[in-house]
């Protein structure tokens, strides 16, 4: 029943964690979730322009000792920034910070890409120079890039922690609303002194209770038979080898009648083959379609045994005196 158990939790975790992963993808095409990338280029480019607007206050005061100042106070304090220059107008490197020169290429199209910036410094009206700033790539390459697209991270994190959590979850939520453990405990008494077997089908044919002589007939613990199909044990037809075809508690279900005095037989592992008169009775619960199925059944291989033998011809059942009586005085042992 443990095992049933879990296996039902995996199974209804994989769907909430899926419907949860659909949810942020979701959140994501809709715009709930922030855009990192947008984030950091948005911090970037406010970075660039306060850079710029207090080179213009020193430009307007031809002091060149502060925008070299704040160049060397950028490189060394944000993390980011691999490198930073100030050009005049006319394409002069006038100040620089973290080997801006190595690092600085042309930009296409003279526009700024989110590694490199250039924002103009105007004095009054007029041109004066630019602020150049070489970041970090904002992505990661190979997989630390993959994770940073917007969601995919969260998506990641929710389906692995998720799946695991609602698994929990849902194993002690359904072990509360076990089937036997809400029997009282007379009930259960009563059920394991039937001398018959007995067991409580599900609509998918599933056991979901089996009384004591259940067990013992069936030469398997109800750890064993709790949750499993009943029609997954090896049943066999009367008289064949093969495995059974439409069985008692399977019409029962399926047609709403009652199924008497069927004979099977049962493979079991401790008894050897077992011949077993089953009976099923479908479970309507006050609706059309059954519910599941009662199925009731007892031991008769002693009773077929007998009937083999009361079945086999006089002939076979004369002793070996009685042949020895018969044959010729001088053939006689």
């Amino acid at each position: 029943m443990i095992r049933s158990r879990w296996s039902t939790a995996v199974r209804l975790s994989i769907g909430l964690t899926g419907v949860t992963v659909s949810l942020v993808f979701g959140a994501c095409l809709f715009g709930f979730v922030p855009d990192t990338e947008g984030v950091v280029l948005e911090g970037r480019k406010r970075l660039c322009e306060t850079i710029a607007v207090q080179c213009a206050v020193a430009a307007e005061r031809g002091d060149v000792a502060p925008i070299r100042a704040v160049v060397r106070a950028l490189v060394q304090r944000h993390p980011d920034v691999l490198s930073t220059g100030v050009r005049t107008a006319a394409g002069e490197l006038l100040v620089e910070a973290g080997n801006h020169e190595a690092n600085w290429e042309p930009l296409p199209n003279n526009r700024s890409t989110a590694t490199q910036w250039q924002v103009p410094v105007l004095r009054g009206e007029e041109p004066w120079g630019k602020v150049e700033i070489q970041f970090r790539p904002a992505e990661a390459d190979g997989i630390l890039g993959w994770l940073g697209i917007p969601g995919v991270g969260l998506a990641l994190f929710l389906g692995l922690v998720g799946l695991a959590a609602y698994t929990l979850y849902l194993f002690a939520a359904l072990r509360q609303f076990d089937p036997v453990a809400v029997i009282p405990e007379r009930v259960k008494a009563v059920l394991d002194s039937m001398s018959e077997g007995l067991l409580i089908l599900d609509d998918r044919f599933h056991i979901v209770l089996a009384n004591a002589a259940a067990e013992e007939t069936l030469g398997r613990p109800a750890g064993q038979l709790l949750g499993r199909g009943a029609s997954a044990l090896p049943w066999m037809p009367d008289g064949s080898d093969g495995p059974a075809d439409e069985l008692p508690w399977v019409t029962a279900i399926r047609e709403g009648t009652v199924q008497r005095g069927v004979t099977l037989h049962l493979d079991t592992s401790s008894k050897g083959v077992r011949a077993i008169a089953v009976s099923a009775a479908p479970i309507n619960g006050g609706t059309e379609s059954p519910r599941g199925a009662l199925v009731t059944f007892r031991d008769i291989t002693a009773v077929e045994r007998v009937n083999s033998i009361m079945r086999r011809p006089p002939a076979d059942l004369e002793s070996p005196r009685h042949e020895r009586d018969r044959q010729p005085q001088g053939l006689r042992v």
